[in-house]
């Protein structure tokens, strides 16, 4: 008996993304704005429209002792109601009695046992891949070589009813149709290199799907064919036919193109898109040059590729309606039943689905295994599934579970939370009976160091969540079976919390150099080429900007202030406050020379009350005043000679040196680098050789705060000033 079907949990359902807004009490409801999104599904099923209800109860079939398998991949069933299931590592075929005792009936050389299929004597003929042969096994488990095909798969498998045998192809994409005596006749030579599902219609019409441009052809019965759909997508998973002549096409691809795959195409034309557990970037070559593999590489669908799925229903007149859609599973199996309704299965995770109407569906279950790969049914009502890592047979028993319960993901608040109140409906079903567990904790995933989960919640109208305020909350729901014929369900669960407000984010400070400010924006919002973003740049002296960037994790409005002092001082003094923008610009002009620390503050207290408004701080920025210009001494002169030389040294009391530029006559400027070729302090030592005697001579120096000093001599006033 299965008591846990588990999804595996990869991260919190999160709360706080793209809320906006002062920290107030908010509202999540399931069912109706929010997906379950469950990391245990346990008797429950999940419908599309977010309603729990309780599921049938699938119970696991045992292989026996000495068998297993990763993966089961086919399963067909004989008049008398045993069940026969193939196997993939090595090719098997095992027989379930009405009783569910298993026992294995074959075990061929090849790795893969692909489809199955049972005529009218019920004779069981098992295709196996890679080889491409069939083989026609007693009820004792005697075999022998059916069919040959001389290609490297075989996909699909169809017993018409009248001792012939229709056999789907990959590596050339050939249907055909073998008599009772092994006699092989090509009807469909298909353009794609598969045919990879095989249906039979009521009036004895044959259905085919392919992989390459997911085809779908029917023969009739004189032997015309024609194309009924191309789906859009590579791959036909799986056809079914249900009543009133109604046919479902599952179809599959995927959304990343594979260079290796391309590159095989171009080559030969026979690689297949992995959708259920077949190799496709390394196929099996015939004969014994074939490359061993790994079991798990050849049974296992590369990651690489990321799967989307869809279903096709065809009514009489050929008119497709896509029905179901997913844009991250692959959809393996399509099974109607004796009334009618539409059963799948999908992989990664494994998925068993019921549709209800188009784009209406029910989740029932969730086996813990990575694909759920065959699904049948009986006369009965019964079903039957089979799963692929690891290979497993569940039933699904007459009747729902007593009592069953769904475990969600972590809701993350996003911060530390207070949880409020739960309320549940359960629409005009008012005898279900509910019942809501819930602990929380402080961790992403739920560990020793959580709350215990609460006593039991019952009264859905609203009862108040009794676990600990945290950042991560857990429910469980769970739903018992009524006792009248009413169904039990559950339409939807809303849960109210209070996320503390958190501080404002500081992620940035900058001073710009000094004298730099900036000229608003344009009204119309343009900007030109090459501006700032917050406005274009000017320049006035004593002037400084400082600039920032601001976030707030829960969506307020923060506001800045400044504050300055002398650094070294301890009190602050106000600069300003209030401000609203990322920049601010002030003048240094009314202070002494010297280091000076500038503190940004930001605060939410625009969109929170007093008491629960938060601040916070970056790091002061340490900046100097300086309005001396550097001194400029000269130490030796010999511009008056046929060789000039000028020595000299640049000095400044507060700053480090930007620039020496000379002018000689009338020439350009020219930079000096010091002598020991680097700027980069207060003081500095320079030397300027010329092979002629100047008639003028001028020297600027400036340093890091823009302050600049000259030096001018002429022939005519030798002394320099």
């Amino acid at each position: 008996m299965i008591t846990g079907l588990r999804i595996a949990c990869a991260c919190a359902v999160s709360l706080a993304a793209g809320i906006a807004g002062a920290s107030q009490t908010r509202e999540l409801s399931f069912g109706r704005s929010h997906p379950w999104n469950p990391v245990s599904l346990e008797g429950i099923a999940l419908a599309s429209d977010g309603s729990l209800s309780l599921s049938p109860v699938l119970r696991k079939l045992n292989l026996g002792s000495d068998s297993s398998a990763p993966y089961l991949l086919c399963q067909t069933r004989d008049s008398e109601g045993n069940l026969y299931v193939g196997a993939a590592g090595p090719a098997r075929v095992y027989r379930f009695t009405s009783h569910g005792n298993a026992t294995l009936l074959f075990q061929g050389d090849e790795m893969q046992v692909s489809a199955l299929a049972v005529d009218s004597n019920d004779q069981l003929y098992v295709a196996t891949s890679p080889r491409g042969r069939v083989y026609r096994v007693n009820r004792s488990g005697e075999s022998r070589p059916f069919f040959e095909t001389e290609e490297r798969y075989i996909w699909s498998l169809l017993s018409d009813g009248s001792d012939q045998l229709w056999v789907g192809t990959g590596g050339r994409g050939k249907l055909y149709r073998v008599d009772s005596g092994g006699r092989g006749k090509v009807v469909l030579d298909s353009p794609d290199a598969h045919i990879t599902a095989i249906a039979k219609e009521a009036d004895g019409s044959i259905l085919a799907g392919t992989d390459g441009q997911g085809l779908v052809y029917k023969i009739h019965k004189d032997g015309t064919i024609r194309t009924l759909l191309q789906g859009g997508f590579r791959q036909v998973s799986d056809l079914a036919v249900g009543a009133g002549g109604k046919i479902y096409v599952g179809l599959v691809d995927s959304t990343r193109d594979d260079k290796r795959r391309k590159r095989r195409e171009r080559r030969d034309g026979e690689d297949l898109l992995i959708t259920s557990p077949f190799d496709s970037q390394s196929p099996l070559m015939l004969g014994e040059e074939a490359r061993p593999l790994n079991l798990d590489e050849a049974l296992e669908p590369p990651e690489a590729l990321s799967p989307q799925s869809r279903i096709f229903a065809l009514d009489a007149t050929g008119a497709a309606q896509e029905v179901w859609r997913s844009p991250n599973e692959w959809l393996h199996t399509l099974e109607v039943d004796s009334a009618g309704t539409l059963y799948f299965g999908t992989g990664q995770p494994a998925r068993l689905y019921r549709l209800e109407a188009p784009n209406r569906w029910t989740l029932l279950g969730t086996p813990e295994a990575s694909h759920v790969t065959s699904i049948g049914t009986t006369a009965d009502g019964r079903l039957f599934l089979l799963t692929g890592r690891p290979g497993q047979v569940f039933m699904a028993a007459d009747s729902v579970a007593k009592s069953a319960s769904l475990v969600t993901q972590p809701i993350d608040a996003g911060s530390f939370a207070r949880w409020g109140r739960v309320r549940w409906s359960t629409g005009d079903l008012p005898s279900s009976r509910s019942e809501l567990f819930s602990r929380s904790g402080n961790s992403a995933r739920p560990d020793s160091a959580w709350s215990e989960w609460s006593p039991a919640m019952v009264n859905s109208s609203g009862t108040p969540i009794v676990s600990p305020a945290g950042r991560y909350l857990q429910l469980r729901v769970t739903l018992n079976r009524s006792s009248d014929s009413n169904p039990t369900r559950l339409r939807e669960l809303s849960l109210s919390y209070l996320p503390a407000n958190r501080p404002p984010r500081i992620e940035q400070v900058g001073l710009h150099a000094p004298g730099e400010y900036f000229l608003p924006r344009r009204n119309d919002g343009k900007t030109e080429p090459g501006a700032p973003a917050f406005g274009r740049k000017r320049h006035r002296t004593s002037l400084r900007t400082v600039s920032w960037r601001i976030s707030d994790p829960d969506g307020d409005r923060p506001v800045a202030t400044l504050k300055l002092r002398g650094a070294g001082a301890e009190e602050w003094s106000l600069l300003a406050d209030g401000i609203l923008s990322n920049k601010y610009s002030w003048s240094v002009a009314h202070l002494d020379e010297g280091w000076y620390e500038l503190l940004l503050q930001a605060s939410d207290s625009r969109d929170n009350s007093p008491e629960s408004a938060k601040q916070t701080a970056a790091a002061p920025v340490l900046f100097k005043v300086d309005y001396t210009a550097p001194l400029i001494k000269i130490k030796r002169s010999r511009l008056d000679q046929d060789s000039p030389q000028i020595d000299f040294e640049v000095t400044d009391e507060l700053s480090t040196l930007s620039s020496v530029r000379l002018w000689i006559n009338q020439a350009p400027a020219q930079r000096l680098m010091p002598d020991d070729g680097l700027e980069d302090s207060r003081s500095e030592t320079y030397r300027w050789q010329g092979d002629a005697r100047p008639r003028r001579v001028r020297i600027e120096a400036s340093d890091s705060d823009g302050n600049r000093a000259q030096w001018r001599w002429a022939a005519d006033q030798p002394s320099g000033s």
